[in-house]
């Protein structure tokens, strides 16, 4: 069985970072990590349904680990990587755009005389 990546590994993978340093690579792969796990836990708690939601919210109250967050998610969610993926799709999807708006932007500007 395949070993599942971790959201910085997809993240990283799924856009190009060439033009960053090693440091700003990092720094926005954490910051891009941040938004898409918020998103998938919204949409995973969601579908997951009110049972799963409460044992969230408990778990919240403990101040829980990375390691204890990551279990319950694995124990809990178990759909969340493939939301995950949609999430980063989504995101990709959006950076497209945003840079195919700038393009219709820059090539609409007059010459300046």
């Amino acid at each position: 069985m395949e070993q599942e990546k971790t959201l910085e590994q997809l993240v990283a993978v799924a856009f190009d970072f060439s033009e960053y340093t090693e440091k700003e690579k990092e720094e926005v792969i954490g910051d891009i990590s941040e938004m898409i796990m918020k998103g998938t836990l919204l949409r995973a708690l969601d579908e997951a349904g009110e049972s799963s939601r409460e044992k969230f919210n408990a778990l919240l109250e403990t101040e829980p680990s990375a390691e204890e967050m990551s279990l319950f998610i694995k124990e809990n969610l178990p759909n969340f990587q493939a939301l995950a993926i949609e999430e980063i799709k989504i995101f990709q999807d959006a950076e497209e755009y945003l840079e195919s708006d700038e393009k219709e932007s820059e090539d609409k500007k007059e010459p300046v005389e």
